[in-house]
């Protein structure tokens, strides 16, 4: 189902004038998209801890209890995205996964390729943006809002207010320092 941006501020609006009604709307107009994110990260990553219907499932329950802090569509997205790393890393850890003990199993110096084509070990990848959060937050938004909230380059451009080129800017130099990070040294 396609909707508008202008759809998701109202009901995120309605929402936080305590609407339940807007709340299950809102869930309703972004379910089938992140559905689909969720089954494509999940796919990337070839790590079958949870279903995508699962994990959007848990991501929406820890949004429930946020939607009616959501200040904008940029922060609904920013929370969105957070949530679904958190549910991914929260069940790797809770079924015994361990980034460490599997660094030179899994093949990350690829990043960039990864985010299309390849495994991505997502406990390495929720490190890694741990650490660009700090020191470069706005690539991490960035990462963050492509990879796991499914946005366009153009529908980030428009979230968070700046140009196109600036989010390809900030995307290009994101996963160049992941890819550095996640080498693990191997690469000059």
């Amino acid at each position: 189902m396609e909707f508008t941006a202008g759809q998701i501020t109202q009901l995120l609006r309605e929402s936080q004038s305590g609407s339940r009604d807007a709340t299950d709307r809102l869930y309703s107009l972004v379910y089938d998209r992140l559905r689909a994110l969720a089954d494509r990260c999940l796919r990337q990553s070839h790590q079958k801890v949870v279903d995508p219907t699962s994990l959007i499932h848990e991501a929406f329950l820890r949004l429930k209890s946020a939607s009616s802090r959501l200040n904008d569509r940029r922060h609904f997205y920013s929370v969105v995205a957070k949530a679904m790393r958190s549910v991914l890393v929260d069940t790797l850890r809770r079924k015994g996964f361990d980034s460490r003990a599997r660094a030179q199993h899994s093949e990350l110096s690829a990043i960039a390729e990864a985010f299309d084509r390849q495994a991505i070990d997502l406990l390495s990848l929720d490190e890694a943006l741990g650490r660009l959060e700090l020191v470069n937050p706005e690539c991490s938004e960035v990462v963050q809002l492509l990879f796991f909230a499914g946005l366009t380059h153009a529908e980030a451009a428009e979230l968070l207010a700046v140009s196109e080129r600036t989010v390809l800017r900030k995307w290009n130099v994101g996963r160049a320092w992941l890819r550095r990070e996640l080498s693990d040294g191997s690469e000059p």
